[in-house]
Order: C-alpha cells, then sequence, then structure tokens
C-alpha cells in the first residue's frame, strides 16, 4: 500500500514556538502509537518500531 518500510520515524521540527497545548498534543500522538505498538505485540502481530525526533 505504501512504500515505507519499518522502522518509522517521526520528525516534527521547528518545535521552539509551539504552545504547550500543541505540545502536550504530539506527546498524546506519541502515546498512542507506543500503545498501539504495544498492542500489535500481544496480538503476535509482530513489532513495529516507531521513533519520535523532536527537535527545536
Amino acid at each position: 500500500m505504501n512504500a515505507v518500510e519499518a522502522p518509522y520515524t517521526i520528525r516534527i521540527s521547528a518545535t521552539e514556538n509551539l504552545s504547550k497545548d500543541m505540545i502536550a498534543e504530539i506527546d498524546e500522538v506519541k502515546q498512542a502509537l507506543t500503545a498501539a505498538c504495544a498492542e500489535r505485540r500481544a496480538l503476535g502481530r509482530g513489532d513495529v518500531e516507531i521513533r519520535f525526533e523532536i527537535a527545536s
């Protein structure tokens, strides 16, 4: 379906001007993806590595 293969890296840059609320939203997305990866492992569907890189 898509040509991008694991491991995945999500890079978010220029964060110095983001509000605290937006930083919190980014953290929620990170936590949701971490939980989804753990659920995938628990279901025996393999492990997918997703890294977040947040740079200012």
